[in-house]
C-alpha cells in the first residue's frame, strides 16, 4: 500500500522507491491536483507499470466558465488576470483495511464518493504498447 506523493508529478516519482520499498502489485493511492492537471497520462502509465491497483481520490474537473460573481469583482481579476478557470473539486476517499488478526490477509480497497479504480486503457488495434 503506497500513497503516491506529489499529486503523481514526475517529481514524486523515483523508481528506486517502487524497487526498494514498494514493490509490484502493490495498491497505489493518488489526489489528482486539477491547477496542474497531475497526474498526467504519461505518469499514470508509468506508475501503471509498477501497479494494476491504482486509486484516485478524484476526477479532474475544469470549467472556463467562472461562478457568477459581482461585476466589481469580475473588473477587478480581469485587469490583472488574463484568463480564468474555475476548478471544480468533489473529495472522494479511498480507504484500505487489512485485518492483521489473519496471517494471510490481503489488503481491501472501497472507494467512496467521486474517488475511482484507474484502468488502464489497452493500446489501440494495430498499435504495439511502448510501455
Amino acid at each position: 500500500l503506497y500513497k503516491v506523493p506529489h499529486h503523481g508529478s514526475k517529481t514524486g516519482y523515483l523508481e528506486q522507491i517502487f524497487e526498494s520499498l514498494v514493490g509490484n502489485k502493490s495498491i497505489l493511492k493518488i489526489t489528482p491536483f486539477s491547477p496542474s492537471s497531475l497526474p498526467t497520462q504519461e505518469m499514470l502509465d508509468v506508475y501503471s507499470n509498477h501497479s494494476d491497483s491504482i486509486f484516485l481520490t478524484s476526477r479532474l474537473h475544469v470549467s472556463k466558465k467562472a461562478k457568477a460573481r459581482d461585476r466589481t469583482l469580475d473588473k477587478i481579476i480581469n485587469a490583472s488576470v488574463r484568463s480564468l478557470e474555475e476548478v471544480k473539486f468533489i473529495q472522494g476517499i479511498i480507504r484500505s483495511r487489512l485485518d492483521y488478526t489473519k496471517e494471510d490477509s490481503t489488503w481491501k480497497t472501497e472507494t467512496f464518493d467521486s474517488a475511482l479504480r484507474y484502468e488502464k486503457l489497452p493500446p489501440l488495434k494495430g498499435r504495439s504498447s511502448t510501455t
